[in-house]
């Protein structure tokens, strides 16, 4: 299996230099000054990984539903472990409780981008569209 390779990694004084791009204020005032309903959609833009591969892109990781996932089963799994060494009926079905633990690492976090701006498209003004860029 090849290994998963990570863009450059944002932190948080990174985004903190970072201009031409969404804030919160911005976005508060494209959806007052458009009259976007406060039931509308949020669509956020997809955006190729060729920007994160060739053009240098950059996210800012968080540890989220996938990270906390597998550092539970890790635990789940040590403890089944040790359960069974200190001869205790086993809670999982299965032969090797450790050949389940996996690698924390940073390819399990949430991978963030700072958005760009607000889009507002004529024939569809209940929806808001954020994209990454412009």
């Amino acid at each position: 299996m090849s290994e998963i390779k990570l863009p450059k990694i944002l932190s948080k004084e990174d985004l903190l230099g970072y201009s031409h791009n969404l804030t919160v204020g911005d976005l508060k005032k494209f959806i007052e000054e458009q009259g976007i309903p406060d039931d509308a959609k949020v669509m956020i833009q997809r955006v190729e990984d060729k920007y994160f591969e060739n053009n240098d892109w950059g996210v800012y990781l968080k540890e989220g539903y996938w990270y906390h996932t597998a550092s539970e089963l890790n635990e789940n799994m040590k403890a089944e472990a040790l359960r069974r060494e200190l001869g205790m009926e086993p809670e999982y079905a299965i032969t090797d409780p450790l050949s389940q633990v996996v690698e924390i690492d940073d390819t399990l976090k949430e991978q963030y981008h700072p958005a760009w701006g607000c889009v507002r498209y004529g024939d569809d003004t209940d929806l808001l569209f954020i994209d990454l860029h412009y």
